[in-house]
């Protein structure tokens, strides 16, 4: 499985240079992988949601946000699942706790909520063991 994680400097800091940075290479993934593929942007900004309502409804790509508190709904709305950057970082919260949650708009959109519960992890534990891990999480589209 090949994940096409990029971390990229950007040393110019002019406003904006890093929101292009991002724009160029949710294009050049568009144009090097061909859905299906899943795309998972970490940003609350909503300058992106053009290129990710694109890339969601015309492209077919699934689409992820891991967003901070204040993130705009229309981002939240615009994308088929969208996480809170709090679930991976909080220390009161395993991430093993958290349930998928359908409310009328999720249904209607298509779209994927998660919340704390221990009925997610019921459905989907988690274990410790690096071996059983890749069994665990399978894409939603492909087997």
């Amino acid at each position: 499985m090949h994940a096409n994680v990029s971390i990229t400097h950007v040393p110019d800091r002019k406003p904006g240079s890093v929101d292009r940075r991002i724009l160029l290479d949710l294009d050049r993934f568009e144009r090097n992988h061909p859905p299906p593929a899943t795309i998972v942007l970490i940003s609350g900004d909503i300058d992106f949601v053009g290129k990710l309502g694109d890339l969601r409804r015309q492209a077919h790509y699934h689409v992820i946000v891991v967003h901070n508190k204040p993130a705009k709904e229309e981002l939240k709305a615009t994308v088929n699942a969208d996480y809170s950057w709090d679930m991976f970082t909080s220390k009161n919260q395993p991430l093993a706790s958290l349930q998928v949650s359908s409310s009328p708009r999720a249904t209607r959109s298509n779209r994927t909520r998660y919340s704390n519960s221990s009925q997610y992890r019921a459905q989907y534990p988690i274990s410790s063991a690096p071996s059983k891990a890749k069994s665990l999480f399978k894409c939603p589209r492909c087997p």
